[in-house]
């Protein structure tokens, strides 16, 4: 709908520019006091050998929450990742790259690759990324995708022991959200690389960030949040939390500012467009159980 502002993400190569020991020693002493505001970034990368492309280069990038599966079982995957579907398939989304889609349409699932990352609280560079299995399920109504961890038991180790960070896992979350202060987690993209030569910028990162907010209303599978601040591009696929910990929806997009010429628009979508100007908006838990529900039932027939 033309009243929403979805989350397109920047399609730009992104560089390191610190040491990995440096990010960790920065990331450990910025957000030991505020880790329940940080959530995980979510970037693709692709290679297409026969577009002469060497090695692998950034696709597109967003934010993630890590829910923890409700089957614990040996052999199973102990926690989902869960993104934009436009992020992990955005040749699949010309409506958010119409741009791009001059060469998007030359990808295939096969030449991507998805990366869990953290990133530091002050560049945004990579302080690390963690390779996603090849597999994802998807749901594109809902703009998700479920995907999973190559390594969990390497991840789970360096969050518990390198950084001493053992919340990472969020449950989701049926309480009541009515009236309650909701916080929204996730990323902003900001200019990086910055060359004095020409006094510009190379590219942009993502800057762990978050705002708080409340729901304002629900509509179809979505509830619209007034926000203390807009939420920002790079937000999308950040969880919505109800007292820091429990996951009560995933961020989905932003409604834009009204504009100031109002003539061309209706007036019953005029009415509903103030109503929510420049909220958040968020798919509840009660849209989100239904594909882990159906992701866990793979899980368990895969691995008996």
């Amino acid at each position: 709908r033309k009243e929403e502002t979805m989350f397109a993400n920047v399609i730009r190569p992104l560089r390191q520019t610190r040491s990995q020991k440096k990010h960790v020693n920065v990331y450990n002493r910025t957000m030991i006091n505020r880790i329940e505001h940080h959530a995980f970034a979510l970037t693709s990368y692709f290679q297409l050998p026969e577009q002469g492309m060497t090695e692998k280069e950034m696709l597109s990038r967003s934010s993630a929450v890590i829910i923890r599966s409700r089957v614990q079982k040996p052999g199973t995957p102990k926690m989902h990742i869960l993104g934009p579907h436009h992020v992990t398939h955005p040749w699949k989304w010309p409506q958010y790259y119409p741009q791009q889609m001059s060469w998007l349409k030359f990808v295939r699932e096969d030449a991507v690759e998805n990366r869990l990352g953290l990133r530091d609280p002050e560049s945004g560079d990579i302080v690390h990324e963690f390779v996603l299995s090849s597999q994802t399920h998807t749901d594109a109504e809902l703009d998700l995708s479920v995907l999973h961890l190559e390594d969990e038991e390497h991840f789970a180790k360096y969050m518990e022991h390198t950084l001493k960070w053992k919340d990472y896992l969020h449950h989701l979350s049926d309480a009541e959200i009515e009236n309650q202060a909701l916080t929204f987690v996730g990323h902003k993209l900001e200019p990086c690389g910055y060359q004095p030569d020409t006094g510009t910028f190379e590219g942009e990162t993502l800057i762990p960030t978050f705002t708080t907010g409340k729901v304002n209303l629900k509509r179809d599978s979505q509830i619209f949040a007034k926000v203390e601040e807009p939420l920002q591009m790079g937000m999308c696929g950040g969880p919505v939390l109800l007292d820091g910990k429990n996951c009560v929806g995933i961020i989905s997009a932003s409604v834009g500012a009204l504009p100031k010429d109002t003539k061309s628009i209706s007036p019953e979508k005029l009415a509903f467009w103030k109503s929510v100007d420049q909220n958040g908006i968020f798919v509840p838990t009660s849209k989100i159980r239904p594909l882990l529900d159906k992701v866990e039932r793979l899980h368990q027939l895969s691995f008996r």
